[in-house]
């Protein structure tokens, strides 16, 4: 699990927009004369389906788990 954490006072919930794709999180907001944008790209693949995103006192706070790794196979030579 990846635990993303961003200080983004003086704007809103409303005003956060988080998008994930394959390997990244980009966050951006804007809001009267605020305006934030980070880019976070990570190791391996994210489960976008199991994302959980908390905004409290100007605190922006999202947990995303990785999606399952296919262990790698050993073979006899």
């Amino acid at each position: 699990t990846y635990v993303v954490t961003a200080e983004m006072p003086g704007v809103t919930k409303e005003d956060i927009k988080v998008k994930m794709s394959w390997k990244t999180v980009v966050i951006s907001s804007e809001h009267v004369e605020k305006k934030y944008h980070s880019e976070f790209p990570l190791e391996f693949e994210l489960n976008t389906n199991s994302a959980k995103v908390r905004y409290q006192n100007g605190i922006l706070e999202i947990k995303i788990k990785t999606k399952e790794q296919p262990k790698p196979k050993s073979t006899d030579v």
